[in-house]
């Protein structure tokens, strides 16, 4: 994917999203323009704390936790208490 053009915040929260996309463009998506300051990531990163992928997911609840967004702490929260995702992605929200 050619991110040479602008693109948009919603853009790179989409992509972030996106399960059909490489791993590798998904995690650049968390590294472009900011994403962690845009009211519109909230709601991506808390879904994203609950990929299938275990990697993306502790990235997603690190920077969520980073946030440190009030509208955040029921997600993260829940997070913590789900014993069914991997112990590294609980941790990664455990620690803000």
């Amino acid at each position: 994917m050619d991110f040479g053009r602008l693109v948009t915040v919603e853009f790179l929260c989409d992509l972030l999203l996106d399960e059909n996309q490489p791993i590798s463009e998904r995690f650049r998506a968390f590294r472009l323009t900011g994403i962690d300051h845009h009211p519109h990531a909230l709601n991506s990163l808390i879904k994203g704390m609950r990929d299938d992928s275990n990697l993306l997911a502790c990235e997603a609840a690190y920077i969520l936790g980073r946030m440190q967004k009030p509208d955040a702490i029921p997600a993260l929260e829940a997070v913590v208490e789900d014993l069914s995702l991997h112990p590294i992605v609980r941790l990664n929200v455990s620690c803000f």
